[in-house]
């Protein structure tokens, strides 16, 4: 593994596994986020705050990741809005739709 590069493939639907002969999709994360597939296209990526949390999930690959942590990094330097969860819920539906 690169240190911008996270190879995942699917492990069944219980989990993921790493593997680099085979991969479903490329995250580069230093500098500008960019999501591939296999066939090199470019996943649309360019919403700040669903690509903020799915930064932070990746930092954290095959863990759970706690809401008040996703919350921290997604308004680190700014008050948390009452709606921080809700929306949270929003961000994880759009990357839902973004990624395969």
């Amino acid at each position: 593994m690169s240190g911008s590069i996270v190879w995942i493939t699917g492990a069944g639907r219980a989990g993921f596994a790493y593997d680099e002969r085979e991969w479903v999709l490329l995250f580069h994360v230093l500098g500008p986020v960019e999501i591939r597939t296999p066939d090199g296209v470019v996943l649309d990526a360019r919403a700040r705050k669903p690509i903020t949390v799915l930064t932070a999930l990746l930092s954290q690959v095959n863990a759970w990741t706690p809401v008040d942590r996703l919350i921290a990094a997604t308004w680190p330097e700014q008050a948390t809005p009452a709606s921080a969860e809700a929306n949270l819920k929003t961000y994880i539906w759009q990357l839902r739709r973004i990624l395969p």
